[in-house]
């Protein structure tokens, strides 16, 4: 028997196969695993992204800072979060850990002549209009009763002689709305918005709002407002607020108070007062969508609390109406999200001969709104999204009752300069 025909040899070479066979195995196991880590890594990255994009689009530096920062730890070559954390702790006052961040961004090949415009401009105080941001937005509506009118086919009046019944010639109608919106944030941090709405309703006025908010220093700032409702009522307001500071929520959570404090106008019904909102924002603190009982991801809670008097002859100094509000907003995944809110106002004095003995007026009301982004295209620059929304409002005053449904379809494009 020749060596090359030796059941010896055929075992070792067979041996061998096998061996390659498991080794190439291996390796490619080993690389699938590797793909595998390198793809979720790149999936939490992008996802930390957009909620810092989302941040920066509600105004929250801290909570864009902190989604920018862990973008970094998934992702460090992604120069874009590198130049947006260290422009945000730059203006935040903190400039001497912001120099190194920008220190490695300018030295990186990758960095664009517009994030370098941006960073140049941040640090010799030049022009606010290099490297800031805008956002337009198209929203088409149908509600079935966009003034929120009361069904009451009549309202009763009480006068010295009795009760007299009058009809109500103000009824819902269902109404297709149009709104345009835009908004401009400068590298400073200054932002400028303004929307318009018009209805098919004859009786409808044109809503309006415009604002403007700006920082003061690290965690402070000041915003300034104007709007007209669809039923012609006024409101402005001129308001500061704070972060007070950064707290762990719960394990693996960060929560971020804020407060704000300011006066507020209101022409139509000849009111002015103070205001008083408390602002509680959690997340998490790893980017990962929580569905677990208690606060989800991306989760905010608003308290307010308002008083104020009527500016009439003889009125009293006194305030003479109370507001009592709460807001809540969740985001459900990448792509969807829940924001619900409800307020209580009471007159602490008697409001009008539409109740019997002059009795206070008592209003509540709750809004639910449910969110889906339908498309998004991949550079983030337009969105359509869709929105379906139940108020409800309720009072002792029949005139005040009433309930609206909508669906709204709306196109968002943003862009930087």
């Amino acid at each position: 028997m020749t060596a090359a025909n030796s059941p010896l040899d055929g075992a070792l070479g067979a041996m061998a196969h096998i061996m390659r066979a498991s080794a190439a195995a291996l390796a490619l196991c080993c690389g699938a695993v590797a793909a595998q880590s390198a793809g979720s890594d790149t999936a939490a990255a992008e996802q930390a992204w957009q909620q810092a994009q989302q941040a920066l689009h509600d105004g929250d530096t801290l909570r864009a800072q902190l989604w920018l920062e862990r973008t970094l730890m998934l992702d460090p070559d992604r120069i874009e979060a590198l130049v947006q954390l260290a422009l945000i702790i730059q203006r935040s006052g903190d400039s001497a850990q912001a120099q190194p961040l920008i220190d490695s961004a300018l030295r990186d090949p990758r960095l664009t002549p517009a994030l370098r415009q941006a960073l140049q401009s941040s640090l010799s105080g030049g022009p606010a209009a290099a490297g800031g941001a805008a956002l337009f937005a198209y929203g088409l509506q149908y509600s079935d009763n966009p003034l929120l009118l009361s069904p009451a086919r009549e309202v009763e009046i009480t006068l010295p002689s009795g009760p007299v019944l009058l009809p109500n010639a103000s009824q819902p109608k269902p109404a297709w709305l149009h709104s345009v919106e835009w908004a401009y944030q400068s590298p400073r941090g200054v932002v400028w918005d303004a929307a318009v709405q018009a209805s098919t309703l004859s009786d409808a006025r044109t809503a309006w709002r415009l604002g403007l908010t700006a920082p003061l220093s690290a965690g402070q700032y000041v915003t300034a407002r104007a709007q007209q409702a669809l039923d012609g009522g006024r409101h402005a307001a001129l308001l500061w607020g704070a972060t007070l500071g950064e707290t762990g929520a719960a394990p693996g959570r960060r929560a971020s108070p804020q407060a704000v404090v300011g006066l507020f106008d209101e022409p139509s019904s000849r009111r002015s007062g103070a205001t008083l909102r408390l602002v509680w924002t959690v997340q998490q603190e790893d980017g990962r969508a929580s569905y677990a009982r208690g606060w989800p991801a991306d989760a905010a809670l608003w308290l307010d609390a308002e008083l104020a008097r009527r500016r009439v002859a003889h009125a009293s100094r006194r305030a003479d109406q109370a507001r009592a509000g709460i807001r809540a907003r969740w985001r459900l995944g990448e792509r969807a999200s829940l924001n619900a809110q409800g307020y209580a106002q009471a007159d602490l004095q008697g409001y009008s001969p539409l109740l019997g003995n002059g009795a206070p007026r008592r209003v509540a009301a709750v809004d639910v709104d449910a969110r889906w982004t339908l498309w998004r295209d991949p550079r983030q620059r337009n969105s359509l999204e869709l929105s379906l929304s139940w108020t409800r409002r309720w009072s002792n005053l029949a005139l005040y009752r009433g309930q609206e449904r909508s669906l709204m379809l709306r196109w968002q494009h943003q862009w930087e300069r």
